[in-house]
């Protein structure tokens, strides 16, 4: 369809065209070689008003024009995979802008991981096929961040503080306040690791950790049975051993 064909007629002095349907799409209708462009399949009849002349019929058919479809332009998070399909092809050849080494004849559809954004083209070795492009746009993941790791002590908690993203999640759920808030309370009972799930506005993903540690609230205390301040470098100073910050008074009794 769209297309010109050049009839051509010999044998008379006079002819004359008609056709099937109406209008016929030829230039002249009176002449030896027409120019039939017609929109659909077409018969057309040739006579002459010379004696002694024998009608003759030509068909014209007309391939209709498809157009490859790739569906409209789109975008990916980058590591997603996306799969483009070429519909109304027949022998579908794809390239890539800007230009690339990827190259796919004969392929129906595709598989593709986002790494940058990128246009595919596809053609068609079949007649009647118009080509299509589409634009993927390739979305960078969130920089999801759980901030430092923190030490509490048993029977405390501390408030969490995620950043960069929209949406959160967090694993596991024991001990926080919220899963789904970006500054829940966390108060576990052992040390834990917990990993948030961050996703933002073009709903990308990310994830980040930060561990809770948890220490006892008891301070055990060492302390030593005796010493003996005679400076020969051996127990020659009393000391209380502890993790804790404490100070020791004796009473002489």
């Amino acid at each position: 369809a769209g297309e010109q064909v050049n009839l051509s007629a010999t044998g008379a002095s006079t002819f004359l065209w008609t056709s099937n349907i109406s209008p016929s799409y030829l230039s002249c209708s009176a002449c030896s070689n027409p120019v039939a462009s017609p929109i659909s399949t077409i018969s057309y009849y040739l006579s002459s008003a010379d004696n002694c002349t024998i009608p003759d019929t030509i068909r014209v058919f007309v391939t209709p024009v498809q157009k490859i479809n790739l569906g409209s332009d789109t975008s990916i998070c980058i590591g997603q995979e996306l799969t483009l399909n070429a519909l109304n092809g027949v022998y579908s050849q794809w390239a890539t802008l800007p230009a690339s080494s990827f190259t796919c004849d004969g392929c129906s559809s595709i598989n593709m991981i986002g790494l940058n954004n990128i246009t595919y083209v596809v053609t068609d070795t079949a007649p009647c096929i118009i080509g299509d492009t589409v634009v993927v746009g390739v979305f960078p993941n969130p920089i999801v961040n759980a901030g430092a790791d923190v030490e509490i002590l048993s029977g405390t908690s501390t408030i969490l503080n995620a950043l960069s993203a929209l949406n959160y999640t967090w694993t596991p759920a024991l001990g926080l306040s919220d899963i789904n808030s970006p500054n829940p309370q966390a108060s576990p009972l052992l040390t834990t690791t917990y990993i948030v799930e961050g996703i933002d506005i073009n709903g990308c993903m990310n994830v980040d950790t930060v561990i809770v540690t948890v220490k006892s609230s008891l301070c055990p205390i060492a302390i030593p049975t005796g010493f003996t301040p005679n400076n020969d470098g051996v127990n020659d100073v009393f000391r209380v051993f502890s993790q804790c910050s404490i100070r020791p008074s004796i009473e002489n009794k």
